[in-house]
């Protein structure tokens, strides 16, 4: 699977999810002489199988696009895989100080519901853990690091098993360079041109220094719609500030 973001502090994760478990009570069928055989997927309700559930998940999805997306194989050790297509909605604290330059550190949680360390233990699968699909590509971010690590969370009815995995999100600049900082800039040096012109045109500078007081102030606006309203100060205001008080100079 890969990540996609979203602008209210949430991303979207379309994910193949593997669970293998050992279960010595399975009988096998007389005739399976197969290393595996794929069974019906309505066995699933004859048989254990892990609780697991995606702790910071708004919205799970399962995909029934044209069939089911699930299925089941049975080894001839007794163990069990079981794979499932999930579209999910994640929670996601972001932090936007240093916006559009930003970092963004986002989770995915997988943790059991009602078993404790004592009954089931989750772990990444030792050979791959983990597939990212290489092949799609973010609008606006780049994916630069996944990193896999245990969550197991204390609650007062005892140890719950979790593992996570953790994506690192570089947010790309070239929308921002063409769309906010290089229009800025231009309209910056554009209130500029009323130091040619002569004191005593006070119409003329005026409304160049107003036209462009409006004109950035849309631009402000503008860069602040894919954003969640925050109360703290992020280095496009600081840029967008910066701007506006050139401009207003430019009548003095």
């Amino acid at each position: 699977g890969r990540p996609r973001t979203s602008p209210l502090q949430t991303y979207v994760a379309d994910i193949f999810m593997s669970q293998s478990w050992y279960d010595h009570r399975l009988r096998l069928p007389r005739n399976m002489t197969a290393k595996y055989r794929l069974l019906p997927v309505s066995w699933l309700k004859r048989m254990w199988r892990p609780d697991s559930f995606f702790k910071n998940a708004k919205r799970v999805t399962f995909q029934e696009m044209t069939i089911p997306n699930h299925y089941i194989w049975l080894y001839s050790d007794r163990s069990i895989l079981y794979m499932v297509k999930l579209t999910l909605l994640l929670s996601c604290v972001m932090k936007f100080e240093t916006y559009p330059h930003d970092t963004q550190v986002c989770t995915m949680k997988i943790e059991s519901l009602s078993y404790t360390t004592d009954d089931l233990i989750f772990n990444w699968d030792d050979e791959v853990p983990l597939v990212v699909d290489d092949a799609i590509e973010l609008p606006q971010h780049n994916l630069v690091e996944t990193a896999l690590s245990d969550c197991t969370t204390v609650y007062s009815t005892g140890n719950f098993t979790c593992i996570q995995v953790t994506f690192t999100l570089k947010r790309r600049l070239g929308y921002y360079m063409f769309h906010t900082y290089i229009p800025t800039c231009l309209i910056v040096i554009m209130s500029w041109i009323s130091f040619w012109i002569k004191p005593e045109a006070v119409p003329a500078r005026v409304t160049l220094c107003v036209t462009s007081l409006l004109t950035l102030s849309t631009q402000h606006a503008q860069s602040q719609k894919s954003l969640p309203p925050v109360s703290y100060i992020k280095a496009i205001d600081i840029f967008m500030s910066s701007c506006t008080v050139f401009v207003f100079a430019s009548l003095m």
